[in-house]
């Protein structure tokens, strides 16, 4: 059972709520793109530290001298 009297207020009602729906979807579509903005920025953020991470650890490496192994000598 319809609220509205007539074919014609059901139409003129959907004609109504039509932008503002599309509205809401906008603002919804949105929100979910400033979010992914988001986690992108934190996962990119994340990532310029782990290369600066490796960048340090890669020059501490170069620091150290290279290491004389020494194998042993088998007896005969």
């Amino acid at each position: 059972m319809s609220i509205f009297n007539s074919e014609s207020e059901n139409e003129r009602f959907e004609r109504h709520m039509k932008p503002i729906r599309a509205l809401n979807e906008n603002r919804r579509l949105k929100l979910i793109r400033d979010e992914l903005k988001k986690d992108l920025q934190l996962q990119r953020k994340g990532l310029r530290a782990l290369k600066s991470e490796q960048a340090k650890l890669e020059q501490e490496l170069k620091r150290f001298a290279p290491l004389q192994l020494e194998l042993p000598l088998k007896r005969l």
